[in-house]
């Protein structure tokens, strides 16, 4: 078998894999909130994306982008902000016990041999996100 082959294979389960959670995850959302039968949110989920693609084209995706964006930003700054106010002491609480736990430290060593430094968790993220961006259909 050919590394080509099994590279393609392994892209098609990975992709499959990342469309079944995407597809599963608003619709296990709408069946909390509604109350509807899992298997009707699914159903719902993928015509109501198929259709606003198909009417919408390229548009439409951007468009929905931009609020998935607006969303998971606001959703993540709000949780930020409210863990925060939440800890007696406040921010400077926070970095503090950051500080304390070692979650702060910042290693710049070159050695290959330690766990985490900066470097390798540049590399290491470069890479990642190379093979993200070069075989991905939606970012190719």
């Amino acid at each position: 078998m050919q590394l080509r082959t099994i590279a393609s294979a392994s892209f098609i389960i990975r992709v499959l894999l990342w469309l079944a959670a995407a597809t599963y995850a608003p619709a296990l959302a709408l069946e909390q909130a509604t109350g509807m039968p899992l298997w009707f949110t699914i159903l719902c989920t993928g015509l109501v994306t198929t259709l606003y693609t198909t009417f919408g084209g390229m548009r439409a995706l951007i468009w929905t982008d931009v609020m998935q964006l607006i969303v998971l930003s606001g959703g993540q700054l709000t949780v930020a902000i409210v863990a925060i106010t939440r800890v007696p002491g406040g921010l400077s609480q926070v970095i503090e016990l950051g500080r304390e736990g070692g979650r702060l430290d910042l290693n710049l060593s070159p050695d290959p041999t330690v766990r985490t430094t900066l470097w390798g968790l540049l590399i290491g993220a470069s890479f990642m996100h190379l093979i993200q961006l070069a075989t991905d259909q939606v970012s190719v």
